[in-house]
């Protein structure tokens, strides 16, 4: 390495390049303006600059005191590429004085034919530095191989060759991990493109990049202003707009239009028959969505399905968990839905579902960490953790399938010694009905069916051995609650399902077990939080309002 070269890498090595360019028809398009912010972004500590166009890079490089990394944006009829494309571009660029050139190194079709070694070789001939500004790992292979001193992940996601990994609205950290791996021990790695803030830039750091170049964050009011309004005219849509919120449960089917505020109208509940199979069922929602639909003044914008068991977020159906039916688990319910409605349906686990509307109802400030147990068919939990869903790939916050009994009762998820095994509304209705039934039915008043209703009165009726059987299952629950405590640290937890409509007597009876004391009450939203939720989280999603998950 160069003396030369090696001075310049000191110089901007593990810091802050800002980048300070402005299209043609920008009122901030003057070299006198462009001046003015490189000095500014160099006072609060950048350490280069990178700019484009002759006439700026002229009067940078007579102003600025760091290094300056120059291109030349020129269109050509014949090449996509614009960002130093020819070689007579690149010389333009180097003659006023830049230190460093950076050029569009994909893979892509050059004006004229033109052959990139070929430029490589001729700024060589005239000791320039040169950066190359690629979209993926192949295109750094190759610039390292032709000489280019630096490599910046620039280009990702502008060429079609968008990672696995990459975000049209994200830094590509897995193109810069796979350079930095690959190409960091033979060739300097920028990180540039789509990084928006300082944690972004530190995590580019992190991962083994030598210097960080941000520019639309820093330096184009266009740019910012516009993702300010764009975020904006969206929540003022959303907050007009209405969704269809459905809690497809395991005995039955709630659904309702809702409001961005939370507010239900037209609730409606039906038995859900997955005896006769998903489709089954699909149809019979269909039937109901459209009855909704047509007592609503205000078309609804979404449809946001709460579903019991493990939702991929990607493909939008549900892939593990207990399968209601035979067909449950893999069948594509909201394209099925989508298609027969003609509104977009967005899929999400039931209890992460109350958990986000029992959290959304609460007033500021709201705890850091919050979680949602609900005690139905099975226990399911919600975890918020700042203010986003802890989602992972679908898996998280499984409480109901933590193991309380090695080699226990086999659960319908496949494994053995599952909570929800041991504490339910079902399994609580299963045995004390059983027990009611037959030995206490003279002694408490006659059962007219086996409702959860029925269940909270017998509870309340304080008869030993139905409270026996009641807190023998609270204990599990208590379980449950300690290895969330131990793992979260809830702030707060709200206890939903139908079986929080005991109050008190429930929640007495669980901080009575807890060892470490924990913040619990019962459901706002009752019955109604499910299918609220799925309701917001399905305008959040459709408004693209911001990333509520983690």
């Amino acid at each position: 390495m160069s003396s030369h070269k090696q001075s310049l890498l000191s110089k901007i090595r593990g810091g802050l390049i800002v980048s300070c360019q402005a299209e043609a028809n920008e009122p901030l398009n003057s070299p006198e303006i462009l001046v003015a912010l490189a000095k500014s972004a160099i006072s609060s500590g950048a350490v280069a600059i990178r700019a484009e166009h002759p006439d700026n890079l002229m009067a940078m490089k007579q102003s600025l005191s760091v290094p300056v990394i120059g291109l030349l944006k020129r269109k050509y009829s014949d090449s996509e590429i614009y960002i130093t494309p020819t070689i007579a571009d690149a010389i333009e660029v180097l003659n006023t004085g830049v230190d460093i050139v950076a050029i569009d190194a994909t893979l892509r079709r050059r004006p004229n034919a033109e052959n990139i070694a070929h430029i490589v070789q001729l700024l060589k001939q005239r000791n320039a530095l040169i950066m190359a500004d690629i979209s993926s790992v192949a295109e750094g292979r190759r610039a390292a191989q032709l000489g280019f001193d630096l490599i910046g992940t620039t280009l990702s996601g502008y060429t079609g060759e968008i990672n696995r990994g990459a975000s049209e609205h994200l830094p590509d950290f897995e193109l810069l991990s796979q350079l930095v791996g690959e190409l960091g021990h033979q060739v300097t790695v920028i990180a540039e493109g789509r990084i928006w803030t300082p944690e972004q830039a530190v995590e580019a750091l992190r991962l083994g990049a030598f210097a960080v170049v941000v520019g639309s964050a820093i330096t184009r009011p266009h740019h910012i202003s516009r993702r300010f309004q764009e975020k904006i005219t969206a929540f003022q849509q959303l907050r007009k707009s209405t969704a269809i919120g459905v809690d497809l449960g395991g005995v039955k089917t709630a659904l309702a239009s809702v409001t961005a505020d939370g507010l239900c109208d037209h609730l409606a509940v039906f038995p859900t028959q997955w005896k006769k199979g998903t489709r089954e069922v699909a149809e019979s929602l269909i039937a109901a969505i459209k009855s909704v639909l047509k007592k609503s003044v205000d078309k609804p914008q979404a449809i946001g399905i709460a579903a019991s068991g493990r939702v991929d977020p990607k493909k939008n159906i549900v892939t593990g968990g207990v399968a209601l039916a035979n067909d449950y688990l893999g069948y594509p319910l909201s394209d099925h839905i989508s298609d027969a409605i003609g509104l977009p349906v967005y899929l999400e686990n039931d209890a992460n579902a109350a958990a986000f509307a029992e959290f959304e109802q609460l007033h500021y400030p709201r705890p850091d960490r919050f979680a949602l147990i609900s005690i139905g068919t099975g226990i399911g939990c919600g975890i918020i953790l700042n203010g986003k869903l802890l989602r992972g790939a679908g898996n998280a916050a499984e409480l109901g399938h933590i193991c309380v009994e090695k080699n226990g009762l086999k659960c319908g998820c496949g494994r053995k010694g599952c909570l929800e095994m041991y504490v339910s509304r079902k399994k609580l209705q299963e045995e004390v009905f059983k027990i009611v039934t037959s030995d206490y039915k003279q002694r408490l008043h006659p059962l007219s069916k086996e409702s959860t209703d029925t269940l909270i009165e017998l509870i309340r009726s304080e008869d030993s051995t139905i409270l026996s059987i009641f807190n023998r299952q609270l204990d599990y629950l208590a379980c449950g609650l300690e290895t969330l405590h131990h793992i979260v640290e809830p702030e707060q937890v709200v206890i939903g399902g139908e079986i929080s409509r005991l109050g008190a007597p429930l929640l007495e009876a669980i901080n009575q077990k807890l060892y470490f004391p924990v913040k619990i009450s019962t459901s706002q939203l009752g019955n109604n939080a499910g299918l609220i939720g799925a309701a917001l989280l399905a305008l959040k999603r459709h408004f693209r309002i911001d990333n509520y998950y983690t």
